[in-house]
């Protein structure tokens, strides 16, 4: 198969799960999406570019939905294949990246690297919720404990294993590089 056709097909395969993602949006619910607030809802996905968000029962789940690459591992880009979604971001409940988490993707390949990544409000159900971070490639996170980058800060860190009097009081956040 040629790189063009392979590109194509991931171009396919990605418009149809984005497709089937905003119906289950729209309409509430789907099978591979559990519902909000469930307590195995373990793997969250924020799209930065469209604000769309999925929660899953599985991270793999989540990975066959939004085009990362499972290969190298979150955040890992050494392939030649292009990819659908970066992964820039991931927030866990817990300290020391524990507990559900929300991975948060961009189209930007560059991430960071030349545009800062504004996030006015968590993703649903993830306000004061968050109390660990990782950032990837050029990606620093700063925290803010109110919408729209008001009240107290943290960071920004490239990542927290603990993000002290911040935990579970994050309301909006910043990625930049």
């Amino acid at each position: 198969m040629s790189l063009r056709s392979t590109v194509a097909a991931r171009m396919r395969r990605t418009s149809a799960v984005a497709l089937v993602l905003g119906a289950a949006v729209v309409a509430g619910a789907a099978p591979a999406i559990a519902d909000e607030g469930a307590p195995n809802s373990q793997t969250c996905w924020l799209n930065a570019d469209t604000d769309a968000f999925a929660r899953f029962d599985t991270y793999d789940k989540f990975v066959a939905a939004s085009g990362v690459a499972p290969s190298q591992g979150v955040g890992a880009r050494s392939e030649v294949e292009p990819y659908a979604a970066y992964v820039f971001a991931t927030f866990y409940e817990d300290a020391s990246y524990g507990g559900a988490s929300v991975n948060v993707t961009t189209s930007k390949s560059a991430m960071c690297a030349g545009y800062i990544i504004y996030g006015t409000a968590m993703p649903s159900g993830w306000n004061d919720r968050v109390s660990s971070f990782k950032g990837y490639g050029t990606c620093k996170i700063k925290l803010f404990s109110n919408p729209g980058y008001g009240g107290s800060t943290f960071g920004p860190y490239a990542s927290a294993s603990s993000i002290g009097s911040m935990n579970d009081e994050a309301s909006s956040y910043q990625a930049s590089a």
